[in-house]
């Protein structure tokens, strides 16, 4: 793993060293043993990696600037074939990416199998190109303002380091994300004015500082082929699914592939024991975001206590995406309408996320977009009156109804570009962020091309809505972190948030405990994410402490009855060794000679 980021000034001075080498300090969770920075009149670049940076940086007789984050795995082959076209390519996965890109442009890049984000500036034609992988396995964020500014980087801290934008959230983003649970779906991320490349997307920055954005990659378009030529689910086609991925853990993996550890994608147990207040600040300093479903933070806590690695395979099971006949019909009879036949079926009574909403930011954001649905687009007004429409009340007919169904639920179907671009995109990003904390590297096999390619000739990818038994548990394990989340909700700041109605949040909270209120766990889940995040990253800079060091914890007293908790206090040393011990010897990984009792009284020393 690495981390690359840059700054581009058209119209103003040259772009200052200080700027980037501040940008290059946050990306030291991601590539802690060295940085290569390099100016070229009013562009800057920024390269840092796990180990000694070997990439030049330049090439084409100077012609050419980049830096790139990831890996290739069949740079091999391509080297190869690069060599017989009479090209000369280093043996380096980095260098066999860019010369792809140079010879076959973007199509060059549908050719490299693997996890990647690169940045080339032209200095001949003064043009900076952004690119993803296919799979948006490697992250890459974007900034840019009216007047000719544009910072980018692996990570949201590298880009806010830069100034370009102010520090606030995109209320769009956040609306969508408390009543949807939407996340990660379009390019917007919860900061106002910051975007993400999108998996197999392109961005070119112009000498007038101009952005424009397009999908490069072709191997969407080719998997949709395959997928209408549908050849049968059957036992040999199940055994093949085992084989070939069998094989991709090989390609991804190497050698070492059969003993790496697999990381586990479902939410904790509901007896596993619940996060401390500090340990949840902890992670959502390491997500940057807020995230939807519990399972990342199951990655963390997984992570954290491992012992330390070099490499984890990301879990999964090619055949779950295909879980065969029976639940393919109820797939089937969802036919057109899969999102309004799922809302049907596991319709119950339940409190709507707009009576959480403050009203006034209810209000504004009434007619924002809800999540993807199949055959319309993300803005649509078809599908926005589709997520009006009430559920019909069912009552036990509904209950028996999803009793009927496999563990999964019900299957919905989904087109190659939304699975990559909508669907897989906040799972990806959950392993990223808490691989970059731990030091480590996920590797995917499912995201390997030949395997992709034959889960799609079985028909298009098929993710399961979370059924009864998953709610369940997940219902369990945070009505065990009731102390903190009542200590979230009674906090001062949450109380003075435009984004909540706190009277209503803790009488359906208390009225969800005591068993009085229907209300989706995740619901509470997504409100406590989302104030943490607001607390850390919008109230208080989060570059500052530097992103490799330990971060202040808030807290974690027990407040008096009745009495809010004020959640932009420093931590008591005394909670924050008890949360260090907690987590294990391994949340130092990245900082080893920085103490956590040193990082708060830095902190206190050295107010923002």
């Amino acid at each position: 793993m690495s981390g690359i980021a840059g700054y581009v000034n058209m119209f103003g001075d040259a772009v200052d060293e200080a700027t980037l080498r501040r940008m290059a300090r946050q990306l030291e969770p991601r590539g802690p043993a060295g940085e290569s920075i390099v100016r070229q009149d009013r562009v800057g670049l920024v390269q840092r990696r796990r180990t000694t940076p070997t990439s030049p940086l330049r090439a084409g007789g100077g012609r050419y600037l980049w830096v790139y984050d990831g890996e290739v795995y069949n740079h091999t082959e391509l080297r190869a074939a690069l060599t017989e076209l009479g090209e000369s390519v280093p043996d380096e996965p980095g260098e066999v990416l860019f010369a792809s890109w140079r010879r076959w442009g973007a199509a060059g890049l549908d050719r490299c199998d693997g996890m990647f984000a690169i940045a080339v500036l032209d200095t001949e034609t003064g043009e900076l190109v952004l690119a993803r992988d296919p799979s948006g396995a490697r992250p890459l964020y974007l900034a840019a303002d009216d007047s000719g500014r544009v910072a980018f980087g692996s990570s949201l801290r590298a880009v806010l380091a830069a100034g370009v934008v102010p520090r606030r959230p995109d209320n769009i983003t956040v609306y969508r994300y408390i009543r949807y649970g939407a996340l990660d779906d379009t390019e917007r991320t919860f900061f106002d004015r910051i975007s993400r490349l999108l998996p197999g997307e392109l961005a070119t920055i112009s000498p007038a500082g101009q952005v424009r954005r397009e999908t490069y990659s072709r191997c969407y378009a080719e998997l949709e082929l395959l997928a209408a030529a549908r050849r049968p689910y059957d036992a040999e086609a199940e055994q093949q699914l085992a084989a070939e991925l069998a094989a991709a853990r090989q390609r991804r993996g190497g050698d070492a592939a059969a003993n790496l550890p697999e990381l586990a994608t479902e939410p904790p147990p509901a007896d596993a024991a619940p996060p401390t207040l500090a340990e949840l600040v902890e992670f959502i300093r390491t997500q940057h975001e807020p995230v939807g479903s519990p399972a990342a933070y199951g990655q963390f806590r997984h992570l954290a206590a491992a012992p330390a690695r070099a490499a984890v395979l990301l879990a999964g099971d090619a055949t779950a995406y295909h879980p065969g006949p029976g639940v393919r019909r109820w797939a089937a009879l969802a036919g057109r309408w899969p999102d309004r036949f799922g809302r049907w079926l596991h319709w119950h009574p339940t409190t709507p996320a707009t009576r959480l909403l403050g009203a006034e930011f209810a209000a504004a954001h009434a007619e924002d977009p809800p999540p993807y649905a199949v055959g319309a687009p993300l803005d649509g007004s078809a599908m926005a009156a589709s997520a009006r429409r009430p559920a019909p009340p069912l009552g036990w007919p509904a209950t028996w109804l999803r009793q009927l169904l496999p563990p999964g639920g019900l299957a919905h179907e989904h087109p190659p570009a939304v699975v990559f671009q909508r669907r897989l995109a906040a799972s990806l990003r959950y392993a990223d962020r808490n691989a970059a904390r731990f030091a480590t590297t996920v590797r995917a096999p499912l995201l390997d091309p030949a395997l992709l390619r034959l889960l799609w000739s079985l028909g298009p990818i098929a993710g399961p809505v979370r059924g009864a038994a998953e709610r369940r548990a997940v219902a369990g394990w945070l009505s065990r972190l009731a102390p903190v989340i009542e200590q979230v909700f009674t906090s001062g700041s949450f109380v003075g948030r435009r984004y909540f109605d706190q009277p209503a949040v803790l009488e359906d909270y208390r009225g969800f405990l005591a068993g009085r209120r229907r209300v989706d766990p995740l619901l509470f889940w997504r409100l406590v994410n989302l104030e943490l995040w607001l607390a850390e990253w919008i109230d208080r800079d989060p570059t500052w402490p530097p992103a490799n060091t330990q971060v202040e914890y808030y807290r974690c007293a027990e407040p008096a009855p009745g009495e809010p908790v004020a959640l932009d206090a420093a931590a008591q040393l005394d909670a924050a060794e008890s949360t260090q011990e907690r987590l294990g010897s391994n949340l130092r990984r990245t900082s080893p000679t920085t103490s956590v009792t040193s990082e708060i009284r830095s902190s206190n020393a050295n107010p923002r």
